[in-house]
């Protein structure tokens, strides 16, 4: 990706427009609705006080220069009602606009976590050619920047909405007064219609133009600014996470070294992206004070040849600054849309790539759930995600209650054949089918905890609150010294040895009750003794449990009626 892609063109236009819709078409459409009514009315008094607070200018200078001390009194009586009334709406409008941004927010959370959990998407991507860095960023800091920039870039004060109408308000205000600007020439007088209003959209236009040119790469800078420090983050996280086999192998300064090299990239690209704004805020600053001078130039020569008074000029000057502040919406507030152009691009590009999964990961392995109580396995071909095969094809049956074991080498494609069986792994072609309604448990040899209390873990991925005999089912795993633990909430991938948690994965089943049990070398951190208690509770507890096992040890065949070594079925490589 390059500069070009992050521009703001049609194809940003329909990426907003497919970010934006769904929302508002959802079940929560009405009360969406009726929020952005809200806050669009509170922009419409904001305006409508703005207009009012021009007027004021000239009805209270106008006062001023004439002495006229009822109309001075009268005016600032105005300027008062005026104030209330700005100040209610934009109070108002803090509101609605805060209520909808959380709403929204919440609504597209949802949305992207269900797109991203359903169909086993959030390990697919991982093997899909369209690499997706970061996805928990855009569905938590992205989604949060989305929903408030598009709010506070339509909504917020001086932005496109209140802009539009301040332009229009304004515009018309500067139509109307330019017919007091007598022009002579020679003996002729004569009036241009919309004479300031033509000069402050030629003066807004030349504006755009220059601000446009200055800022065009400020849009990628700022993706790829989210990019790196969100690799910056994932690599502390990845380190904590690991702090302890960092430590036995003394890698800090490797792991500091790395460190280093992401941050320099953060810094480079920040010093990039400051020098850039720095030219727009020179530029702001320039155009801002060139704005203030222009405005009185137009008027102050017509006010010295007495055409019009004071308010008129002090009306002038207050209704032609905010004609460019609306104008000049895009102009002021670049950084913002850039960093909006950004969020859009990164949200897209994460939706497109779920979506494209089918495609870049089509599912030639089906997996069939029939009317049946074996598992059979039919011309299954395994392959590498590059395309080189793995295994020759398979052709299994595993009926009902039977009890087979998966042998071979390290690599030779064991696991790999049991994520098929789940259906996670798409690289190869055949078909797999299960009993219907079958219950199926799936125990790898280092199984996902949670955060949470020692109860919500051990019967993941249960509800804990429907689940009794705890006691029980600690002690028959060995794990009767976490009893008094059940309630106590902690980071249990950090507190228990490998051997405790592969203890607790196995609880599990005592939980779940399956009718299919896969187990990745489920017990390889335990010793033989413990390993075979184990075994002889399943088999006592389970009788008509189908069970497909991989593991390495010779004492594992007494618990199974079949072993299968895929040494025989390896490819050569």
């Amino acid at each position: 990706m390059n500069s070009s892609t992050l521009q703001f063109d049609q194809k940003f236009l329909r990426d907003f427009w497919r970010l934006l819709i769904p929302y508002w078409k959802s079940e929560e459409k009405k009360v969406a609705w009726t929020l952005l009514l809200l806050l669009s009315a509170c922009v419409l008094g904001e305006v409508a006080a703005g207009v009012g607070y021009n007027y004021f200018y000239k009805f209270f200078y106008d006062a001023l220069q004439a002495f006229n001390v009822p109309k001075v009194v009268n005016s600032i009586f105005y300027f008062v009602v005026v104030r209330v009334a700005f100040v209610f709406s934009e109070t108002a409008g803090v509101f609605a606009s805060g209520k909808l941004n959380i709403r929204w927010r919440q609504w597209l959370t949802k949305h992207y976590l269900n797109q991203w959990l359903e169909e086993h998407a959030h390990y697919r991507l991982q093997f899909s050619n369209q690499k997706i860095d970061n996805p928990d960023q855009r569905m938590s800091e992205d989604v949060e920047e989305f929903t408030h920039l598009t709010l506070q870039l339509f909504f917020g004060t001086y932005m496109i909405l209140q802009s539009l109408l301040y332009s229009v308000s304004f515009g018309f205000i500067l139509w109307q007064i330019s017919n007091h600007f007598v022009f002579h020439f020679s003996s002729h007088a004569f009036i241009i219609p919309g004479y300031l209003l033509w000069v402050t959209l030629l003066f807004a236009t030349i504006g755009i133009f220059i601000i446009n040119w200055l800022g065009k790469n400020l849009s990628f800078l700022d993706y790829i600014r989210q990019y790196l420090n969100a690799n910056f983050r994932f690599s502390l996280i990845r380190m904590r996470e690991a702090s302890e086999q960092v430590s036995l192998s003394r890698g800090e300064k490797i792991e500091e070294k790395k460190f280093h090299h992401l941050f320099d990239k953060i810094v480079h690209n920040f010093l990039e992206i400051v020098f850039l704004k720095t030219k727009l805020a020179g530029f702001n600053r320039c155009y801002d004070y060139l704005s203030f001078a222009t405005s009185f130039a137009l008027s102050i020569p017509f006010y010295m040849s007495k055409a019009i008074g004071l308010g008129l000029v002090m009306q002038i000057n207050s209704a032609y600054g905010s004609a460019i502040n609306s104008a000049f919406v895009y102009f002021r507030n670049f950084d913002l849309f850039s960093d909006w152009r950004a969020v859009v691009h990164r949200l897209r590009e994460f939706e497109e790539s779920i979506k494209a999964l089918p495609t870049t990961l089509p599912q030639k392995i089906v997996v069939k759930k029939e009317n049946n109580s074996s598992i059979i396995v039919s011309n299954l071909q395994l392959e590498l995600p590059h395309g080189k095969k793995l295994l020759h094809p398979i052709n299994l049956e595993i009926a009902r209650g039977g009890k087979i074991l998966l042998k071979g080498p390290f690599g030779c494609g064991k696991s790999t054949f049991l994520r098929a069986l789940a259906g996670l792994w798409t690289h190869g072609e055949g078909i797999i089918i299960l009993p219907k309604d079958a219950k199926v448990l799936f125990l790898p040899q280092k199984s996902y905890l949670p955060l949470g209390t020692f109860k919500e873990t051990i019967c993941y991925p249960q509800d804990a609150e429907h689940q009794q005999e705890f006691d029980a089912v600690l002690r028959r795993c060995f794990l009767e010294k976490f009893i008094p633990s059940l309630h106590e909430e902690k980071s249990w991938s950090h507190q228990l040895s490998l051997g405790e948690q592969q203890l607790l994965s196995f609880a599990r089943i005592f939980f779940y009750k399956p009718d299919l049990l896969f187990l990745d070398e489920a017990t390889a951190s335990l010793d033989e003794a413990t390993e075979s208690q184990l075994y002889q509770q399943l088999k006592s507890s389970f009788p008509h449990l189908t069970l497909l096992s991989v593991g390495h040890r010779k004492t594992l065949e007494a618990f199974h009626e079949r072993v299968v070594d895929f040494e025989n079925q390896l490819c050569s490589l």
